[in-house]
């Protein structure tokens, strides 16, 4: 299931995530993925180094998230993995537990929330296999595709975009001890929302895992 900031929010534990972390284009079973070992050997997704240097359009909705990426910083998260992400945005929310653990960075102001929210998730390691297209039945909603990732390998991804709107990319890496799934969901919270801007910011998220030392 995929969560917004306001439904993170409510949670007060990522126990409660173990089994959903992610969107859910109905889920027909145990998830699987199928990953491309990068340079030969296995590890987790990272940059694309693909930014185009366009220059966002002041007042716009991308100009809300900005062009220049930075690094996520997990201080004492017993994460396997770190992300960039847009630097317009301020880090609202960090839970974890045994298994996963969930970030919110927070866009723009609005009267009682953020304008647009950035929801990852990392939960594993997993009894998953390695093909995140192989976990899921695909509905109008949601497709397949493929993003470029650690090591310049494509990896294949699930791309669901809901209505309100939202846009989650979820993926699946070798990690120790097991499959993770990594899911990064960009969504409006008080603003109307612009579903281009969030494909755009979402796949440069899901690109920037890198895993940590």
């Amino acid at each position: 299931m995929t969560y917004s900031r306001r439904e993170l929010l409510g949670l007060l534990a990522l126990g409660a995530l173990a089994g959903c972390a992610g969107s859910e284009p109905d889920r027909g079973g145990d998830a699987t993925a199928t990953q491309t070992e990068p340079e030969g050997g296995g590890g987790l997704p990272g940059e694309s180094g693909d930014d185009s240097g366009e220059t966002s359009l002041a007042g716009s909705c991308a100009s809300a998230f900005g062009d220049t990426m930075q690094r996520y910083d997990v201080g004492d998260r017993e994460m396997v993995a770190t992300f960039s992400y847009p630097m317009g945005g301020e880090v609202t929310l960090e839970q974890d537990d045994a298994v996963a653990h969930g970030t919110v960075i927070a866009y723009g102001e609005g009267d009682l929330s953020p304008l647009h929210s950035i929801t990852v998730f990392e939960r594993g390691p997993t009894g998953e296999p390695l093909d995140a297209t192989e976990a899921y039945e695909f509905d109008d909603q949601s497709e397949s595709g493929t993003i470029t990732t650690y090591g310049g390998q494509e990896r294949p991804v699930v791309i669901r975009r809901r209505d309100d709107p939202a846009v989650s990319y979820i993926f699946h890496a070798d990690g120790p001890n097991g499959v993770y799934v990594f899911d990064v969901t960009t969504a409006a919270d008080e603003a109307a929302g612009c579903p281009e801007t969030y494909e755009s910011v979402t796949r440069r998220v899901a690109e920037s895992f890198e895993p940590l030392a």
